[in-house]
């Protein structure tokens, strides 16, 4: 037996912070949320606030998904089967390292704390657009020969409208709110995610 036969390969240890995508991912939510909420102050009505509110939607749900995405990860296929995460590829995967700089606390896994943040603001995300779909949808849009055979009882649909958008707004601060929440950890406590994995190892861009 020669001696290089006795030599082990080295394995090489990949670290990836993927911080600056959650940074990123947030500030745009933010940036989102503020032009839906310029929309929704006008009551829909301005010209184009509809077109603006729509599309501050639809980039506040892509930076969710860019968001969640990083520490909350997609079922794998066979787990739709029935077969645990832990024994599909996707559980063979190591799972990112939440952590902060915050001294005293840098052993702390904050993968909790992120993950109920971030399953929060999909939450009231999804409130924000059934209120929002809810106060523009045909049931709310009166025309004047329909307001004689309403139910004296029934509210008019511009009342109705209102407080729907009302609720709207306030599940858009809600939102809002969890995502600064994490931006502000980041900011103030250092918040970072990290990505762990041999080099070898599925995933990282093989």
């Amino acid at each position: 037996m020669t001696e290089d036969s006795n030599d082990q390969t080295e394995l090489e240890l990949l670290r990836t912070d993927y911080s600056h995508l959650l940074r990123e991912a947030c500030q745009t939510f933010v940036d989102a949320a503020t032009d839906v909420e310029d929309a929704l102050a006008g009551g829909l009505k301005a010209p184009g606030a509809c077109a603006r509110g729509d599309r501050g939607l639809l980039r506040m749900a892509l930076a969710a998904h860019q968001a969640a995405r990083l520490i909350i990860p997609s079922p794998d296929a066979m787990e739709y089967f029935g077969l645990p995460r832990s024994v599909t590829s996707s559980g063979l995967l190591p799972e990112p390292t939440i952590r902060v700089q915050d001294p005293g606390r840098e052993t702390w896994d904050f993968r909790p704390w992120l993950s109920e943040k971030l399953s929060h603001l999909r939450e009231n995300y999804y409130a924000l657009l059934e209120s929002v779909e809810l106060a523009i949808g045909p049931s709310n849009q009166e025309t004047a020969g329909d307001s004689g055979s309403r139910d004296p009882d029934e509210l008019p649909p511009e009342v109705v409208r209102q407080r729907l958008l009302e609720r709207a707004s306030y599940e858009l601060r809600a939102t809002r709110n969890y995502a600064r929440d994490i931006l502000n950890a980041m900011d103030t406590m250092g918040l970072t995610v990290i990505d762990w994995r041999l080099a070898n190892q599925p995933g990282d861009g093989d």
